[in-house]
């Protein structure tokens, strides 16, 4: 499990420095960053997210989808807690905090996550993690978006959080899955058993595959603003990596370890906890008119130093 979770990381990182790269040879400008952002919101992630409600409604995934998905909003709850603790007693500026929070909370389910517990446990594994990611999604278009929103517009307003195109697909996506109960009819591609037609999830499994790369990309290509000497010399930042890459898993797993009694669910969620900070954080900074490039940052520093903690991680809990 180590070779290939250090080969998966590393797989994602070389993205990151192909978007940096491209900035730098001005390929990739501040107006095209926005619209690749615009883009990976509103379509290709909208797409990965229906692609992963498009399986099939099995008895395996009735008896175990509940449980999983109170698992994954009491893991969240728990990164919750170690967020507030953790801003309470490092202090950041006011245009950093918000970022620095929602960096805590949120971790790269969709784009480092999913390929990662793909590559190392297979098909059993990712559906598992698959049905962690619905409460992740939610929440994050949800609190996420409120914790990212501008100082006065800090209150939940539906239209921007609940009828967002991410949010929209995964109504759709839970109305493909919950629909397999009362209204029968799949459709099979070899192994893989989908609602809808094949044709249909091949192209909506293709458009959501770019939403993970293109992700590395973005980040990749706004850390061309960035000054490395001072993200390599910031200790908070560096205290951050190693609370939310070490301690917040190892607390999660320890805590969730009491209820959960599944070892390869108890693996998932603690390795998820574990993970770098979400992507599309800096996506919906630059959205809302935060500090993207410091959320950039985090997304850089968490996930160079999560080639070395992931592997470290498995050796643990695996």
């Amino acid at each position: 499990m180590f070779t290939v979770a250090l080969s998966t990381m590393t797989s994602l990182f070389i993205c990151i420095f192909v978007g940096f790269y491209a900035a730098k040879r001005k390929l990739i400008d501040e107006v095209s960053i926005d619209k690749l952002n615009i883009f990976l919101l509103n379509i290709t992630f909208p797409f990965m997210i229906i692609s992963i409600f498009n399986i099939e409604l099995t008895p395996d995934v009735i008896e175990k989808g509940i449980p999983i998905f109170i698992y994954g909003l009491a893991y969240q709850a728990i990164l919750i807690v170690i967020a507030w603790a953790f801003l309470k007693v490092v202090k950041f500026d006011a245009k950093q905090k918000d970022v620095v929070q929602f960096s805590m909370i949120f971790t790269n389910i969709g784009f480092v996550g999913l390929p990662l517990i793909a590559a190392v446990l297979g098909n059993e594994g990712l559906l598992f993690a698959s049905l962690l990611n619905i409460p992740f999604n939610i929440s994050c278009f949800t609190l996420g978006v409120y914790l990212l929103q501008p100082k006065g517009e800090n209150h939940i307003n539906p239209k921007t959080i609940f009828f967002t195109p991410s949010m929209i697909s995964i109504w759709i996506g839970l109305t493909l899955l919950l629909s397999q109960a009362f209204l029968p009819g799949t459709f099979t591609s070899g192994d893989q058993i989908t609602r809808l037609p094949v044709f249909l999830s091949k192209t909506i499994s293709m458009i959501g595959g770019i939403t993970s790369p293109l992700a590395m990309i973005i980040v990749g290509a706004s850390l061309e603003q960035t000054n490395f000497k001072r993200v390599f010399s910031d200790v908070k930042l560096h205290v951050f990596s190693l609370i939310k890459l070490l301690v917040a898993p190892l607390i999660v797993y320890a805590i969730c370890g009491l209820f959960i009694s599944d070892p390869q669910i108890l693996l998932i969620v603690s390795i998820f906890a574990g993970l770098p900070t979400a992507t599309i954080g800096t996506v919906l900074a630059e959205r809302f008119g935060q500090d993207y490039v410091y959320a950039s940052e985090i997304v850089f520093l968490t996930t160079l130093y999560s080639l070395v903690t992931i592997p470290i991680l498995f050796l643990i809990f695996g």
